[in-house]
């Protein structure tokens, strides 16, 4: 994102409920821990990122993804 700061994602479940929510980043990617990525199951999630930029913060999404069985 232009001008972004940092960054902030949040994992959220299909109700809407926050389940994950990653320190201030300043780089666009993160990665889950493996005991809580273990956790997550087949199911739908979504994921919205909190853009912190000098003149205002902007909160993207929710997106969905879904997690499936291999």
């Amino acid at each position: 994102q232009s001008g972004a700061r940092s960054y902030r994602l949040t994992l959220l479940d299909a109700p809407g409920t926050a389940i994950w929510r990653s320190d201030s980043l300043t780089a666009n990617h993160v990665s889950l821990d493996r005991a809580f990525a273990a956790r997550l199951t087949t199911h739908t999630y979504y994921w919205s990122v909190d853009v912190e930029r000098e003149e205002a913060s902007v909160e993207l999404g929710p997106f969905w993804f879904r997690l499936v069985d291999p």
